[in-house]
């Protein structure tokens, strides 16, 4: 099973060899900003670090429906993109705020946002969200997009409404990792293989009809 962090200005300055040789961290997630009024004054020291150390990193952006989301994405590429040529591990929008709009709205902010990621990096762009916040604020269904979930406190996550799987399980806000000061978030890959295609088209399929869900494919 493996654990890694995911991190933000939050933590401030990380003492990343103490993190790599005493906290075995291999892979972390850097957040990039809260939309375009709050970038993460830390993240190109924490990829830099990551870089140099060969810690696999992903990245993650608090998407804002307030504010474009052409220049949110605009920002997170130009970011990553100026730390010269690599493989990220992941890039993931994090979904968790409605900022008073409708569902509709929502759902047109994050197509929108979500394609803009993949067009700009050239990949298939994570969502971040909870199950809690799903299910009352979105109710949609974003194709074969990769779910990191967060759910504190269970070893088994619950699933928003449209899911059967999610490859990463946000499990702690609250983890400890040497060299990183106060808690953490913490999170584990699932280690379960995900269902076939065909096994998950009859199942969206089914639910779909059964929801009358939008589906996004």
């Amino acid at each position: 099973m493996t654990l890694f962090p995911d991190i933000s200005h939050h933590q401030k300055i990380i003492n990343w060899d103490q993190a790599f040789t005493e906290g075995g961290v291999r892979k972390a997630i850097i957040r990039v900003s809260d939309g375009l009024r709050y970038p993460d004054t830390f993240f190109d020291r924490n990829v830099d670090e990551c870089r140099r150390l060969g810690i696999e990193y992903g990245v993650y952006q608090y998407a804002r429906p307030s504010q474009k989301a052409d220049k949110q994405v605009q920002y997170a590429a130009g970011k990553i993109q100026a730390h010269g040529p690599g493989a990220l591990l992941l890039m993931a929008g994090d979904l968790e705020v409605t900022e008073n709009y409708t569902p509709s709205y929502l759902d047109g902010f994050y197509t929108d946002y979500l394609t803009g990621l993949d067009l700009a990096l050239q990949l298939i762009a994570w969502i971040y969200t909870g199950p809690g916040f799903w299910n009352s604020y979105v109710r949609r269904y974003y194709g074969r997009r990769k779910l990191w979930v967060a759910h504190y406190g269970v070893t088994v996550p619950d699933m928003p409404l449209g899911w059967y799987y999610h490859y990463l399980h946000q499990f702690t806000r609250k983890g400890t990792v040497p060299g990183i000061r106060g808690g953490v978030d913490l999170n584990v890959e699932n280690v379960i293989p995900p269902p076939s295609e065909e096994e998950l088209a009859k199942r969206l399929v089914r639910e779909a009809s059964m929801r009358s869900w939008n589906l996004r494919l």
